[in-house]
This record gives C-alpha cells, structure tokens and sequence, in this order.
C-alpha cells in the first residue's frame, strides 16, 4: 500500500506542477487529477501516508482524507471565521486524525465518525 500511495503522490505532483494548472489557483483542478484520485481509491489503507503528506506541508491531502473517511469539516472550522484557508483546515484535520486515527483504521469507528472531544 505504502509504494502505492507514494507513487501516486509523486505522480500527482508531477502533473500539479504542469502549466497550466501549475498557475491554477482551484484546489478542484488539483484534487480532480488522476493520481489524486488514485490515493482517494485506495480509501483506509492510504490515510497513514495521506497524513505524513499533510504533516510535510502537502495541505491539499486534507480533502484525500476527508473524502476517504467522511468526515464533514464544517463543524471543526465553524470558529475560525467564514473563510478559511486550505492549510488551516489541513491542521484542523489532523488533530482530527490524531484524535480518531486508531479508531479508524481499526474499524472502531466509522469512516467519517465524530471527531473527539478537543480535537479542533
């Protein structure tokens, strides 16, 4: 899973880095690419990869993940103000998965679960 998920990653930024999408400033043209996609397929498995993305700075990781497990992000943003950044709702979302990880992939708690108690 892991050669699988980096490939794609590596893939994804290959043609993220393209023109014209390189210059695109709609995270729906980035997430909407194949590769992007392929990380998404690959569901539960990919969320431990997708999370050392997001760590690394990658904040577009944070819809993969969202997408994968369900979870809604309005509720965990709602205090932050009425816009908020790509890279504020990515570290909104890994205290969320920090929180619920092993619920997760365990299978304890549903993909798209509440998030815990403090967790934003």
């Amino acid at each position: 899973m892991a050669a699988g998920v980096e490939d794609a990653f590596s893939r994804w930024l290959e043609e993220s880095r393209r023109w014209p999408l390189r210059s695109s400033s709609f995270a729906r043209d980035y997430v909407a690419l194949g590769p992007y996609r392929e990380m998404v397929g690959m569901g539960r498995g990919a969320l431990p990869l997708i999370a050392g993305k997001m760590r690394e700075g990658h904040f577009m990781m944070a819809r993969a993940m969202a997408e994968i497990t369900g979870v809604d992000v309005r509720p965990m943003v709602k205090d932050h103000g009425p816009l908020v950044s790509d890279q504020k709702i990515a570290d909104i979302l890994l205290r969320w998965w920090d929180a619920n990880s092993a619920a997760i992939m365990s299978g304890e708690l549903p993909p798209g679960g509440r998030a815990a108690r403090g967790a934003h």
